[in-house]
């Protein structure tokens, strides 16, 4: 009898503990912080060993200023102890390091997650968590010693053959990789891992190899290890399409992300690919974040806040996960730079600031950066010019922009000459469109991609080359090399379209002299790549037209405009107009040959402008122009 009243009274005890700790939950929700910890407090005190009472309590400190995250990790610790089996105290823990941020804090973070691992280590999102510290090899070598016992989880295999390659120890990476395939996975991370350790060995055909494999296979890479390894040059653009891709869309998006890269195409290879792999191997090791927590601080809102002085730049505004953007990448602003432009011409340094010069697409640019709480971030600085005499740069040093920074990359194989080149379009056969190219120097090397970098035709030679492409918006890139120089031309392209029996224009030809019957071939190689013309003797305008309706006499009927508008100028006295009407046999292809005298016009740069108008369809009137001076 008294054994069963002593046990109804534990009973109406638990639960009278149980609804009150609901109530202090409520307490605390509602933003009665303070009477929710007087609560949460008296609860605890009167029984010590009640695990949920003293995890409540410890959430509630942990909200508190500064001092009370110290109480929280006591309390935390105290709740693991009371239930061994239990994480979630552990992960308390964590966040306390967190948001402690200083090294003291990431010891405590970092300790509890490899307590965690040692049970589950795949519980909640502990492994990015813990990748956002300093990763020293101390580090490396705890974690590694931990995951290796679950030798039947290819996930966690995985995250230690990258721990491999983040360690430089790339024949140990590879090993890991060959033994995981060799049980049967094939999933696309570990052919790029593979493709990393053989970069590393210098060993660019097998690398380049491995990682083509691991982009075919990459509707398999379960956990987007493609990414990471190019989330240190990835633009805004680049970043929001894969999230969008779907898997088995991804070869297409990695063979657009390195064709877009392509920096030569004198070469057989993709020298931006193995550049990419050097660099991120020099910046693990050489510019590493040191300080990762040292900046930002979280809440349990999501909400955080700057640890920041004056001068902060861009990139320590944080993410949509509270992450700033170098803790995501694991890089200082040295890093940062270093993997989106390479070695720098000239590296100023001065105590803890530092200036690094390049050669941007032309423009002679500094970026600099200053240490704040003990890394090296992007920072606007005051850099002695006057030291430095920097080639071959034209132009006075600039500061280069931070926001820029962050979208662009560029190879350290840098053009030393100016290529000068036409492109010209054509119907060509099948509805296709020609694009021929001619350049100073001669002999290059040109490749057209289509909107989404997909290769649609190459080409080598001298002279006038000729491309194919199915039109729409494009890119086109034409390299010259030979022995002491390196030209190159990188650029968007809208390539015009020629359907079946609409009315259309062909580029407009511009050569020197009177040539009043000329052909396509003719005049194309008798168009000059400076576009410069002397008004000393006549010059001769080449078109083609195509699909003209003919008149029921079986005949061409049409009116020609050439409208010579000087560039920069709104006057339209300036304008010189040429007038024609035409009356032809019906052919499928229409050669327009005009003769001008050009003494007719004043010397200076000019847009020419021609305008078909088909009388028998009454109001079609289409356009085509060039860039010309005439001196």
């Amino acid at each position: 009898m008294i054994s069963t009243l002593l046990l109804t009274l534990a009973t109406l005890g638990s639960q009278a503990q149980g609804n009150g700790l609901d109530r202090i939950r409520a307490l605390h929700a509602s933003g009665e912080v303070v009477r929710a910890r007087w609560m949460a407090e008296a609860a605890h005190d009167r029984d010590r060993s009640d695990y949920e009472a003293t995890m409540l309590l410890a959430d509630i400190h942990y909200q508190r200023p500064v001092i009370g995250r110290y109480e929280a990790l006591r309390l935390y610790r105290h709740a693991a102890n009371l239930e061994p089996d239990s994480l979630e105290p552990l992960y308390g823990v964590i966040n306390v390091g967190r948001y402690l941020a200083s090294d003291e804090g990431e010891t405590i973070a970092r300790n509890a997650i490899y307590k965690i691992w040692a049970v589950d280590p795949d519980y909640r999102d502990t492994w990015d968590l813990w990748q956002q510290f300093f990763i020293g090899e101390s580090q490396y070598g705890r974690a590694i010693e931990i995951l290796s016992r679950y030798v039947n989880r290819l996930d966690v295999r995985l995250r230690i053959a990258s721990m491999f390659l983040d360690l430089n120890r790339f024949v140990e990476a590879d090993s890991v990789a060959r033994q995981i395939q060799a049980d049967g996975h094939r999933d696309a991370s570990l052919w790029a891992i593979r493709a990393e350790a053989a970069f590393a060995n210098q060993d660019i055909k097998t690398g380049t190899s491995l990682l083509f494999t691991a982009i075919d296979s990459s509707a398999y890479d379960t956990t987007d290890y493609l990414f990471r390894q190019v989330a240190t040059v990835a633009n805004t653009t680049e970043v929001e399409e894969y999230a969008e891709t779907r898997p088995g869309d991804r070869p297409s998006f990695w063979q657009a992300f390195w064709e877009s890269r392509e920096p030569d195409l004198t070469t057989p290879e993709n020298e931006r690919i193995y550049e990419h792999f050097s660099r991120l191997r020099k910046a693990r090791h050489d510019f590493r974040l040191r300080h990762p927590y040292g900046r930002l601080a979280h809440d349990f809102a999501g909400e955080s806040e700057f640890r920041v002085g004056t001068g902060a730049s861009g990139w320590d505004i944080m993410t949509d996960d509270s992450l700033s953007r170098y803790r995501r990448l694991g890089m200082d602003g040295r890093g940062v730079t270093f993997m989106r432009y390479g070695e720098p011409r000239i590296r100023w340094k001065d105590g803890d600031r530092e200036g690094w010069n390049y050669d941007i697409d032309g423009v002679n640019a500094w970026i600099t950066l200053a240490i704040d709480q003990g890394d090296y971030l992007l920072r606007p600085i005051d850099i002695p010019f006057h030291r430095f005499e920097v080639g071959p740069t034209p132009g006075n040093p600039v500061f280069h922009d931070y926001d820029e920074i962050v979208e662009t990359d560029r190879s350290s194989i840098v053009p030393d000459l100016e290529l000068q080149f036409w492109a010209a379009q054509f119907r060509g056969d099948a509805g296709a469109t020609s694009v021929f190219v001619r350049t100073d120097p001669e002999g290059v090397h040109a490749r057209i991609w289509d909107a989404y970098w997909v290769v649609e035709d190459s080409t080598t030679g001298a002279g006038v080359i000729e491309l194919e492409s199915s039109g729409g918006s494009s890119h086109i890139g034409i390299d010259f090399r030979n022995d002491d120089n390196f030209g190159s031309v990188r650029g968007d392209l809208l390539v015009h379209a020629f359907p079946e029996g609409r009315l259309k224009l062909s580029s407009l030809l511009v050569v020197p002299g009177a040539h009043p019957d000329l052909d396509r071939n003719s005049a194309l190689s008798l168009m000059p790549v400076d576009l410069e013309f002397s008004t000393d003797s006549a010059i001769t305008l080449f078109t083609e037209i195509y699909f003209l309706r003919a008149h029921p006499d079986g005949r061409f009927k049409y009116d020609l405009e050439y409208r010579f508008v000087p560039v920069g100028e709104s006057d339209e006295d300036a304008i010189v107009t040429f007038e024609y009407n035409r009356d032809r046999q019906a052919l499928p292809t229409t050669l327009e040959s005009v003769v001008i005298d050009p003494r007719r016009i004043r010397n200076g740069e000019y847009d020419i402008i021609i305008r078909v108008t088909d009388r028998v369809t009454g109001s079609v009137t289409l356009v085509s122009r060039v860039a010309v001076g005439l001196n």
